[in-house]
């Protein structure tokens, strides 16, 4: 399977531009948190994603090879249609 990806790390305005164009051009978009600095940025993306629901919008959190990583990409794989989502995977062996 061929993945594209945009990831960006600043969240000035001309990083907008460059997630809009992405999803414009049916690629995936992950970003450093937080994903949106106002309310209208966040409701330009959501638009955009309504429009283009084979694209992914991410909110970096953790990396691609731990776990918890692969346990929600299998989880992923079985659903037809994800137009947004918070994903939380923790083990629950925490110590105090």
């Amino acid at each position: 399977m061929k993945c594209s990806v945009l990831f960006t790390l600043l969240r000035r305005m001309i990083c907008i531009f460059n997630r809009k164009q992405a999803i414009l051009n049916h690629k995936n978009v992950i970003v450093e948190k937080p994903a949106f600095s106002n309310s209208n940025e966040m409701k330009q993306i959501i638009t955009l994603l309504q429009a283009h629901p084979e694209v992914c919008f991410f909110e970096a959190a953790r990396t691609i090879h731990e776990p918890s990583f692969v346990a929600i990409k299998e989880k992923l794989g079985t659903m037809r249609i994800i137009q947004g989502a918070s994903l939380t995977y923790q083990k629950a062996d925490c110590k105090i």
